[in-house]
């Protein structure tokens, strides 16, 4: 996650949900949290390595598998 797009917006602040590789992000009050980790990463892991600010929810949801 960056603090700021590099790429052309053809919306602004359209999207409420980012699910990476990593974890889940939720857009609340304007500014993204950390929702969900997914197994084999932690909370820390995830913050380290980001340019952007975030909050790390009080209670993280568990990740939830999905069958295709």
């Amino acid at each position: 996650l960056l603090p700021a797009c590099t790429l052309p917006i053809t919306a602004r602040a359209c999207v409420d949900t980012l699910i990476t590789e990593r974890a889940v992000f939720r857009k609340r009050d304007g500014r993204l949290r950390l929702t969900s980790v997914h197994p084999g990463y932690t909370p820390e892991s995830i913050v380290q390595g980001l340019d952007a600010s975030i909050e790390v929810a009080g209670e993280l949801e568990p990740w939830k598998e999905v069958a295709p």
